[in-house]
């Protein structure tokens, strides 16, 4: 098994699928079995936490340590888009560390409404990202509270009777989907304030499918997913930083035109979940004109 890899992003995608003792030819970024760091094991990244019933969420260090540390951040954030993410102070799977973080999100949540108290233009975001964070506070208490023993104080019992998208008695996926949803309305949002940033975003994007730049800078204001063919001609490249082998995409395309059955198909460390409309390939869902368009450039 591969466990060196070129650069930061394929590690991180890497990580995403398979637990292991995994880093970059640098050694700048590596993993220890469920844990991803940043230049050393004092700053790990973000943990996988597999639950009884098989599914993954992701421990995710709110904290950040330097520019390069954050561009680590949002590699590693990209290749686990599609699972279930906390942003935490404490990345560990122990009772103390989910105590920990049980406080942090009543302390974040006071700062918020704190902030909202006297904030004039943005009072809305700061309300409404207090509400995110209590529901998602709710899930994260509903997922890790089994024998941790919690005791709220009135202040805190206060906070968790607070009226936003859903009420104690929701299942934890009603929760998540709730979050989910959140973040979608958040990003909208966003998107509408920034227009500037949005059209950096297209102009940089621009320039890495064009291959006039190697670096696309994440960005959250574009969600669809884009290819491109590496300088080299050997790799098919994603916006969201996963690669593989030309010849195997190049396969995976001839079969999908022919309608050939291509679900559990593997290329490079991915494999094909389904196919309609969007190709899902591991955490990558890529639309089906997407997949065209680089084709008819590579004159498949």
């Amino acid at each position: 098994m591969k466990t060196v890899f070129s650069n930061n992003s394929e590690l991180a995608h890497k990580w995403a699928y398979n637990n292991g003792f995994f880093r970059t030819g640098n050694g700048n970024m590596f993993t220890q079995d469920i844990t991803i760091f940043s230049y050393g094991s004092h700053f790990p990244i973000a943990t996988k936490i597999e639950r009884k019933n098989k599914e993954t969420m992701i421990l995710f260090n709110s904290a950040s340590y330097s520019n390069s540390t954050s561009k680590h951040q949002n590699e590693v954030r990209r290749a686990i888009s599609h699972l279930d993410i906390f942003t935490v102070p404490n990345v560990y799977d122990d009772k103390r560390s989910h105590r920990d973080n049980i406080q942090y999100y009543f302390d974040e949540i006071q700062e918020k409404l704190k902030k909202a108290s006297t904030a004039r233009s943005n009072k809305p975001y700061l309300i409404d990202s207090a509400n995110c964070l209590l529901t998602e506070l709710k899930v994260y208490i509903k997922i890790f509270k089994k024998g941790l023993n919690l005791r709220f104080n009135n202040a805190q019992k206060e906070v968790l009777k607070v009226e936003n998208f859903c009420n104690e008695n929701d299942t934890i996926e009603t929760l998540k989907i709730a979050v989910k949803l959140k973040q979608k309305n958040d990003r909208i949002a966003y998107n509408k304030r920034n227009k500037d940033a949005l059209e950096k975003a297209e102009l940089d994007l621009e320039k890495w499918i064009n291959g006039e730049s190697n670096y696309l800078p994440y960005s959250s204001l574009i969600t669809k997913i884009y290819l491109r063919i590496n300088s080299e001609h050997t790799a098919i490249q994603t916006s969201q930083g996963a690669c593989v082998p030309v010849d195997q995409a190049k396969r995976l395309y001839k079969m999908i035109v022919a309608k050939s059955d291509v679900i559990g198909e593997k290329i490079g460390d991915f494999t094909v979940l389904s196919v309609n409309g969007t190709v899902k390939i591991g955490c990558h869902n890529i639309e089906m004109n997407e997949v065209v368009r680089l084709a008819k450039s590579l004159n498949w």
